[in-house]
């Protein structure tokens, strides 16, 4: 493997703290994959080294780079390769609790983590249970489904938990632990609760802690950046014995709206801590798009970030388009003459703009095949997915009574029989599906369900549609080309893992197909294409308006970073689109230092 001297530097340095600063194109993914096989070559066992990135994908380009470096798909290589803990720090947890849950009280082998939609009905059915939101759907002491949320995520976040200041926060508080004595009694978590049930997990027994800081002497992070502080303290409870490389970007810290913690990598470097590399040739882009993109983040004023050198030896296109958003279907029909459409990436601050371009992508004669990214009304929020989602969680937790009521109806049990169920449920404390199996056992689907209960979770998803469709005559064509496509032959359990830690919005999702690309600055991290459209910069679209309200520079510069990320990742041509009919055009238009003029 190659390096440039920057790189070299940073992975073959023997310093135990090290924070490297990646900006776009330079190799970040080289350089950390480069870390993991130097430390392979100096004799550090395979199962002593720990990755953590930021997506599903970014873990699965870091394994085929390794396994290329070793020499191909070789027995020896595989076996290294396996050896080696390479995944998301929340399929990371999840691992670490399913195997020791039980001393946090949860059955490890059936534990599963409820959707986002299941996850508010639990916590809804908490606040009713303590008197909060009555049955006509009329909350009470000033709390509100919003606040609710917001204290979760605030308990989630947090290093250390805010103790209660007012009575409407105490009131959010009883709320919130009467929702996770429910997830518990469900055997379940929810997305935000796998990182901090670790932590507690690793506060309440050092033991198992210690357990894990034997096992991993050396900790690999990318995109640091983007961490919380849950995450960052997971990183020092691991630490203290190891060694730790984290590679970064201030530059492109972009997850604010999910409490990323920035600030704790400054602090960090700030206290002498960690010894600081920095990567500045950017192999990515054209010299006018890295200028350009360049200029651009130069308006943060960030002390730490140095400008990119283009080292591509091309020198790149940035052009500024005026035109309406639908006449962007037509400025990509004129591109077919030089690129492929897979070439072309349209990145939109909403899902709402995405829209309205394939809109008018479908209207075009002909119509511009296109792909877009990360729209969950697409699958899941069918009705179809929500139903196979839910047996497969009945399949793996049998005190899953959420996904129980979720399904109910396809089980031919009516709403009395399924008040006469909860109710008994409740005064036997046992699970709803086999009061149903023992009462109802006539559906069909419950005795399928019953059959394979105790069948160690291998009844593979394919076997299990075909079940569902034959019994009940649903269709669930496009929920199997979701799960074939990312899970293959996986048995539910392992589906069901899966998706438990899967997350369209950080580009998770992303394949590439012969078509535009429509997808969000968000998701199109760490992707790149030769052209990329920035489409409708406007003011209150990119900077949003909830920036421009915040009427602060903070939530400023976190736009720009998130316009900073969308342009860089483009290669050879970069479009900046904004409507003249639409609003005014975006602040950063001006700021990309570019000659203003209609080039539609």
């Amino acid at each position: 493997m190659q390096f440039t001297d920057e790189q070299q530097s940073a992975v073959h340095t023997t310093d135990p703290k090290v924070l490297v600063i990646a900006p776009p194109g330079s190799g970040k993914t080289r350089t950390l994959a480069g870390r993991i096989l130097h430390l392979l070559q100096t004799g550090v066992r395979p199962s002593s080294i720990l990755a953590l990135t930021f997506t599903r994908r970014a873990a699965t380009e870091m394994r085929e780079r390794l396994l290329h470096q070793m020499g191909g798909e070789g027995a020896e290589a595989e076996k290294v390769l396996g050896a080696l803990s390479i995944g998301t720090v929340h399929a990371t947890c999840l691992d670490i609790l399913r195997t020791y849950g039980d001393r946090l009280g949860y059955d490890p082998e059936t534990l599963t983590v409820l959707d986002e939609g299941d996850a508010d009905l639990v916590l809804e059915r908490a606040a009713k249970d303590l008197g909060f939101l009555q049955e006509d759907g009329k909350w009470r002491s000033g709390i509100s489904m919003v606040k609710i949320k917001r204290r979760l995520e605030q308990a989630y976040c947090n290093e250390h938990r805010k103790q209660p200041e007012t009575r409407l926060d105490s009131h959010l508080e009883k709320i919130i632990v009467e929702y996770h004595n429910q997830l518990r009694a469900l055997n379940s978590l929810d997305y935000g609760l796998i990182l901090s049930e670790c932590r507690r997990l690793f506060t309440e027994y050092p033991e198992v802690l210690e357990t894990y800081q034997r096992r991993f002497m050396h900790v690999c992070v990318d995109e640091g950046q983007d961490s919380s502080a849950v995450e960052f303290s997971l990183y020092e409870a691991l630490c203290p014995p190891s060694s730790i490389f984290i590679v970064a970007d201030l530059a492109q810290s972009i997850y604010a709206f999910r409490n990323a913690r920035p600030d704790l990598l400054r602090t960090w470097i700030g206290e002498g801590d960690f010894t600081v590399y920095h990567l500045t040739q950017c192999f990515r882009c054209g010299d006018e798009i890295v200028s350009a993109a360049n200029e651009l983040i130069r308006h943060n004023g960030d002390p730490l970030a140095r400008p990119m050198v283009g080292a591509t030896g091309r020198s790149g296109y940035v052009q500024d388009l005026q035109c309406e958003t639908e006449a962007l279907a037509h400025h990509c029909a004129n591109l077919r003459a030089k690129y492929d459409l897979a070439d072309i990436a349209i990145i939109a601050r909403t899902h709402y703009l995405l829209r309205k371009i394939q809109g008018a992508f479908l209207d075009h004669h002909p119509p511009i095949p296109s792909h877009h990214v990360g729209d969950r009304r697409t699958v899941f929020d069918s009705k179809a997915f929500r139903i196979l989602h839910a047996i497969m969680r009945l399949y793996v937790n049998r005190r899953d009574n959420i996904a129980f009521e979720r399904v109910a109806g396809l089980f031919e049990i009516d709403r009395y029989q399924r008040s006469h169920i909860r109710a008994k449920g409740v005064e036997q404390g046992t699970p709803l599906i086999e009061i149903a199996m023992r009462h109802f056992g006539r559906a069909p689907t419950i005795k399928k369900i019953g059959q394979y209960l105790n069948d160690e979770h291998g009844y593979e998803l394919r076997d299990l549609l075909k079940d569902l469709e034959n019994l009940h005559g649903l269709s669930f064509d496009r929920e199997w080309e979701f799960w074939s496509a990312h899970c293959g032959e996986m048995s539910v359990l392992e589906s069901l893992m899966w998706f438990s830690t899967y997350d369209p919005e950080r580009g998770d999702g992303y394949r590439k197909k012969n078509a535009v690309t429509l997808i969000t600055a968000h998701a199109a991290k760490g992707l790149e294409w030769p052209v990329v459209i920035m489409a409708c910069l406007h003011e209150g679209s990119l900077p949003s308006i909830q920036s421009i309200r915040a009427g602060d520079d903070v939530a400023i510069q976190e736009e720009r970073r998130l316009c900073y990320v969308g342009c860089t990742r483009a290669r050879e041509r970069l479009v900046l689109h904004h409507d003249p009919d639409e609003s005014e055009p975006s602040r950063f238009l001006d700021e990309f230092g570019l000659a203003r003029e209609d080039a539609s």
